[in-house]
């Protein structure tokens, strides 16, 4: 978790990890979901002939068809939908020229430099559970598996100061989870341990709980798994990074430090 640097804010109890069991899910969900890079169509994929007619047809017909996915017909990896890619399909099928490049790891992420798009293959892709409201109205979330950068860059301000030890390196997220879409609030908190830690000149239902410690937020989500017949934990500090970053690669999620406004981003008005 980042550094808050206003005492009265920190050691606030993230939303905590829901591990849902039995069949709780009611739709499937494909936890390495993949399409294939020259299966226009969708075949399961099977790379065929008609997989080139359709880029073919889409880049010269007067009335051409819609692309359902352009990263898939982007059969070798160019960063564009055009014609050396139907040639590239019809040199593999029957030239025996070169497979078209790895698969997406995860249905929707183009991990190649020219993200060319990201697009949902219905073929291969179960939409996304929908959130979880659990009987104190705390909001889950569900993350699906993947992989990201954790850490930080070394050109990143403020790293010299707080990340001696955040050298970039890869972490796969190998099973969706559940995830608070808010801190937990007092009043939550309070509705289950039937005390506040929070300092008194805090104090607040709908504000996050805080100046709690590791066994109480551990207890916290004891007590909650009992009441709720649901396991429920901490996010592991990758799981976390993993939500923050949402995708992004920059020092905060919504771009580099430079983006922070009037918020801040040096002590004392850091967030």
């Amino acid at each position: 978790m980042a550094t808050i640097n206003d005492p009265a804010k920190r050691n606030h109890l993230p939303g905590p990890v829901l591990i849902l069991l039995g069949s709780l899910l009611a739709a499937p969900v494909a936890s390495a979901a993949e399409f294939v890079r020259g299966d226009v169509e969708g075949a399961g994929g099977k790379i065929e002939l008609t997989d080139s007619l359709v880029i073919f047809s889409h880049l010269f017909l007067a009335s051409p068809p819609l692309l359902t996915c352009p990263a898939a017909a982007d059969a070798n990896d160019s960063g564009k939908v055009d014609i050396s890619d139907g040639i590239y399909l019809l040199d593999f099928l029957f030239l025996d020229g070169p497979e078209p490049p790895a698969p997406f790891p995860l249905c929707g992420n183009d991990p190649t430099p020219d993200r060319l798009g990201l697009c949902v293959y219905s073929a291969y892709c179960q939409p996304p559970p929908p959130p979880v409201t659990n009987s104190l109205g705390m909001q889950l979330v569900y993350l699906p598996p993947g992989t990201f950068l954790m850490g930080s860059a070394e050109t990143e301000p403020g790293r010299e100061r707080y990340g001696r030890d955040e050298t970039l390196h890869g972490v796969t997220i190998s099973r969706g989870f559940y995830l608070g879409a808010m801190e937990v609030t007092q009043g939550q908190y309070v509705a289950i341990m039937e005390k506040n830690p929070t300092a008194p000149e805090w104090q607040d239902s709908a504000r996050p709980v805080s100046s709690l410690t590791w066994c109480d937020a551990t207890e916290f989500c004891r007590r909650l798994s009992e009441r709720e017949g649901r396991a429920y934990r901490l996010p592991t500090e990758a799981e976390w990074e993993y939500a923050c970053r949402a995708g992004s690669t920059t020092a905060f999620w919504f771009g580099e430090a430079s983006a922070c406004g009037l918020t801040g981003c040096e002590p004392p008005h850091a967030f």
